[in-house]
């Protein structure tokens, strides 16, 4: 199957076919979809629908940045600031949160709410 778009994975999740949402995440980030490497980042880093896995979560993070997500600017700066995963790094984080609002994002509110 091929995903088409991150509002197909969003609307597989709202109906709730978990399976679904996480094919069509995985499939769109193979594709380089950063912001679907951002969402299934943050499945990973809560272990909601699929196991929590804080290193991989944090992996993905940094695919999704690679691929231009902004949003996963943010999760890979809160990795680093929180260093769950063993990584903790403040002076990186800094970097990221500097790049993000260079952007004209604000990191940790974007953190908060990105796409699904």
């Amino acid at each position: 199957m091929l995903a088409r778009s991150m509002k197909e994975a969003q609307e597989a999740l709202e109906k709730g076919d978990y399976k679904l949402h996480v094919q069509l995440l995985e499939e769109l980030g193979l594709q380089g979809n950063g912001d679907a490497l951002d969402a299934l980042g943050k499945l990973y880093a809560t272990g909601r629908i699929v196991d929590l896995d804080i290193e991989k979560a944090h992996e993905l993070f940094e695919k999704g940045y690679a691929a231009g997500s902004l949003y996963a600017l943010c999760h890979l700066g809160l990795c680093y600031e929180y260093g769950k995963d063993a990584k903790k790094n403040p002076a990186k984080a800094k970097e990221l949160w500097e790049t993000a609002d260079r952007k004209g994002f604000d990191p940790l509110e974007e953190a908060q709410s990105p796409p699904t």
